[in-house]
C-alpha cells in the first residue's frame, strides 16, 4: 500500500502541474466565490472502493498530497487549492454523474478522474456547466466538445496508443519470422479503439494481431 501511495503521489505531482495550469488559464470558469475566498476547489472522482480501488486510492491520495504540498509553498499567486472528493468506486459510471452534480454545487473550478468511462458519461454536463475535466489517462472522440474543449487528458488517444505499441514492437523485433501480438482486452469501446490502432498502423504486413 505504501508503494502504491508513493506512486500515486508521483502521478499526482505530474498531473497537478498540468491541470492546475489549465485551471488558471481558464480563469473565467473559476466561480466568483472561489475567487473571493482565494481558494480553488478541485473535484476528485475518487475510486476508493470496488475493483479499481488499488489504483483509485493511489490516484486520489496523490492528488490530495500534491495540493497540500502546493499550498505549503504558498499556492499560485496566493491562491490556495482544496480537493473535494466523492467515492464512485462501487458504481463508477452512474456515480460519476452524481459526483459531478455535487461538485457543481460545491463550486469546483475543475474536476479530475482516471477512468475514461466516467469522463465519457459526464462530458455533456461538463460542457453545459462549463467545468473543465482533467483525465489522467487517454482522450477519445467521445470527449470532444465544440467550439470549446472541456476535457483535457494526460495521454494520447487509444487508437494512437495501439499504433505506437505495434510500431515499437516491429522496430524492436529481431527475427525474420512474422511478429505475433497477443492483446488481452476487456469488452469496452476504449479497448476496441486500441485494437483498431494496432490493426491499422503501418508495417502490419509483418505482424499478426488477433482478438480471441
Amino acid at each position: 500500500m505504501k508503494k502504491l501511495l508513493k506512486q500515486g503521489k508521483r502521478l499526482g505531482l505530474v498531473a497537478m502541474a498540468f491541470f492546475l495550469t489549465i485551471a488558471l488559464l481558464l480563469g473565467s470558469v473559476v466561480p466568483a466565490k472561489a475567487a473571493e475566498e482565494r481558494v480553488v476547489r478541485i473535484g476528485i472522482h475518487a475510486v476508493l472502493t470496488g475493483a479499481m480501488a488499488d489504483t483509485g486510492i493511489a490516484f486520489t491520495y496523490g492528488v490530495l498530497d500534491a495540493l497540500e504540498e502546493l499550498n505549503e509553498q504558498g499556492g499560485i499567486n496566493g491562491i490556495k487549492f482544496k480537493g473535494v472528493w466523492e467515492d464512485t468506486g462501487m458504481a463508477p459510471i452512474p456515480r460519476a454523474v452524481v459526483a459531478h452534480r455535487k461538485f457543481k454545487t460545491a463550486g469546483v473550478a475543475l474536476e479530475t478522474s482516471f477512468l475514461t468511462s466516467q469522463v465519457e458519461v459526464v462530458t455533456p454536463a461538463l460542457q453545459r456547466d462549463e467545468i473543465p475535466m482533467f483525465l489522467a489517462t487517454s482522450y477519445n472522440p467521445r470527449m470532444v466538445t465544440k467550439p470549446i474543449p472541456w476535457v483535457f487528458a494526460l495521454n494520447l488517444g487509444n487508437v494512437e496508443e495501439g499504433i505506437i505499441a505495434i510500431r515499437w514492437a516491429l522496430d524492436k523485433w529481431p527475427e525474420k519470422r512474422p511478429l505475433k501480438v497477443g492483446f488481452i482486452m476487456w469488452d469496452h469501446t476504449t479497448a476496441y479503439e486500441t485494437l483498431s490502432g494496432m490493426k491499422t498502423c503501418g508495417g502490419m504486413s509483418r505482424a499478426n494481431v488477433r482478438k480471441s
